[in-house]
């Protein structure tokens, strides 16, 4: 799984480690998101804590 930032900024989601701005995950490795400054998770977004299966990453959402 790569995390992009295009991804991100679409979902308001920054990573949770400072300073990465591409991540490469392997299958059942798990990363950690954040919102960006001045946005709120949305109510309706998945966890935030999401697990790399098969080549796919399941971002949360922020508003």
């Amino acid at each position: 799984c790569t995390a992009s930032e295009e991804d991100m900024d679409r979902n308001n989601i920054k990573l949770k480690r400072r300073g990465e701005r591409k991540l490469y995950l392997k299958s059942g490795d798990f990363v950690e998101f954040d919102c960006k400054i001045g946005y709120v998770q949305d109510p309706a977004s998945s966890p935030f804590r999401v697990q790399c299966m098969d080549g796919t990453l399941e971002y949360p959402r922020c508003k």
